[in-house]
């Protein structure tokens, strides 16, 4: 699935395929490979970041918390992923006029160098960790539910192929309505913090300046006003 939401993702932001599901037809320039071995290292570096997290400190590519060989894989992957970005968005631009896509990535090239590459880095971690995660709960509450994975199979196949437009996608509502329960009930970031830059009042009590507001999405979108812990598609579908 991870490699799935790859593909996708290179495709659709970047307008390039990585044939990250067909390694046997990997790019000439190898790289398949590097990307691969990169995001291998962040997922396993970042591991360690995590538990460190208390002590935010450790973990700077610094003498002496780079020792730690999974400190350093992790910094060093992204440095990798930051020249893939520099190198794909300078690409891009010397393209100029002659190749006009409808890719993400097209529509970012006004931004500053910096802004351009850092979104690049965002879109392929987090977009490819996130829609992965997605995919597999949406996978396991239709085999718990066979009644909702017959519903939308009989979707698909009514539909005859693979949906090229949006004219296609809006023949696929149930389906469209599993992947909204899903994240619902599995939002890939359950949680989301925010910092205050101005006082204010919650719920009666006042917030200074600089405070952290965590909101639990995963909490508020199972409560019983928004429908509760049972996957329920129909519940998206408007009449």
């Amino acid at each position: 699935l991870m490699l799935c939401s790859l593909d996708v993702l290179c495709l659709t932001t970047f307008g390039m395929d990585f044939y990250f599901l067909n390694p046997d037809g990997i790019r000439a320039d190898g790289s398949f490979h590097e990307i691969a071995e990169t995001l291998s290292d962040f997922v396993e570096g970042s591991t360690s970041i995590l538990d460190r997290a208390v002590f935010p400190f450790t973990t700077r590519n610094h003498f002496p918390w780079n020792l730690d060989p999974m400190i350093k894989k992790f910094h060093t992957s992204i440095e990798r992923l930051n020249k893939f970005a520099s190198d794909l968005a300078m690409q891009r631009r010397a393209e100029g006029g002659e190749c006009r896509r409808s890719d993400l990535l097209g529509k970012l090239l006004q931004l500053e160098k910096r802004d351009l590459e850092g979104n690049i880095v965002t879109f392929f971690f987090a977009g490819s960790e996130t829609a992965s995660a997605a995919l597999a709960w949406c996978l396991y509450y239709l085999c718990l539910y066979p009644n909702a994975q017959a519903r939308a199979r009989k979707e698909v196949d009514a539909l005859g192929r693979n949906p090229e437009n949006d004219d296609d996608l809006g023949q696929l509502p149930f389906v469209e309505s599993c992947i909204l329960e899903t994240l619902r009930l599995q939002p890939p970031a359950p949680v989301i913090l925010n910092e205050t830059t101005a006082e204010m009042s919650f719920r009666g009590h006042e917030v200074p300046v600089g405070s952290w507001m965590v909101a639990l999405i995963r909490k508020q979108m199972r409560s019983n006003a928004e429908g509760g812990s049972f996957f329920s598609p129909q519940r998206w579908l408007t009449s």
